[in-house]
């Protein structure tokens, strides 16, 4: 399996079919040693029936964009331009349904960066009256202005991931992979400065997946117990809790070394 790959074709003619969803839940790494905790998680050869083949280890930056009157987030949607060892991509993602068993569901469009991939995205914005023009993305990655529009996206913000990848594989199968569990340790860049945050997700990925994302998470749960939380709210809505958090003080004594502290999920959840 490739390391990364689009959910979608860059065929301009997909962005006319109906948008691909996203499944996946996540637990939070609630620990005074939460890297530790994800090595422990990476050396697990399987889960329940789930075999877990290792899938390869990502560096990831990723920098979000909105339109300066915040209409993107307004609508609900996420726009996203990832880097991949020297590679972009750009996604965006609408508002999240959680199910039932605690799994977030949304539009997810994702497409390598490039000017056909910036008008499909728009297409999917049109109903709601916000434009996006490649020029305007490559202008906010580089933060400068349009000088023809004085229009500008601005960036509201940035992260660097280091992303540990495992197959979930039915035993004695090698393809396809029911899902896909990410072990992901998040560096926020705030003004403050740096925070990281750590996290399980396991997502969807063919038909078994749901069943094979429900058992492992459960199975999670049960080994760790209080040490992964389930956590409903992406990595955007996050980290706009802890930079609010960091800007009114408090957080204060409750990131320790650049780590957040267990106690700081109970008030980005309280903020949430």
């Amino acid at each position: 399996m490739k390391p990364f790959s689009p959910k979608a074709s860059s065929d301009k003619s997909q962005s006319r079919a109906r948008p691909p969803i996203e499944q996946e839940a996540t637990l939070i790494v609630c620990s005074d040693a939460p890297w530790k905790v994800l090595e422990r998680i990476a050396r697990v050869p399987a889960i329940g029936p789930y075999e877990l083949a290792d899938a390869g280890k990502l560096q990831m930056r990723d920098v979000y964009l909105d339109t300066p009157d915040g209409a993107l987030r307004t609508h609900r949607w996420a726009l996203r331009v990832r880097e991949i060892a020297s590679k972009k991509w750009i996604t965006l993602k609408g508002q999240a349904r959680v199910t039932t068993w605690g799994a977030s569901q949304r539009i997810e469009i994702e497409r390598e960066f490039s000017p056909d991939a910036v008008e499909a995205l728009a297409e999917a914005l049109e109903p709601y009256g916000i434009v996006v023009e490649y020029g305007e993305v490559v202008n906010a990655l580089s933060q400068t202005e349009d000088p023809m529009t004085g229009r500008a996206l601005k960036k509201v913000q940035q992260r660097s991931t280091v992303r540990i990848l495992k197959n979930v594989l039915r035993a004695g199968s090698n393809i396809p992979p029911l899902a896909e569990m990410a072990l992901d340790s998040v560096t926020y860049h705030f003004r403050q400065g740096p925070v990281r945050h750590y996290e399980v997700e396991v997502e969807t990925k063919s038909a078994g997946g749901e069943e094979a994302a429900r058992i492992i998470i459960a199975e999670l749960r049960l080994t760790f117990g209080s040490v992964l939380r389930p956590w409903t709210h992406d990595k955007l809505v996050t980290g706009r809790a802890i930079e609010q958090l960091l800007s009114d003080g408090s957080l204060e004594g409750h990131v320790i070394d650049g780590d957040l502290a267990p106690a700081a999920y109970r008030l980005i959840e309280k903020l949430l």
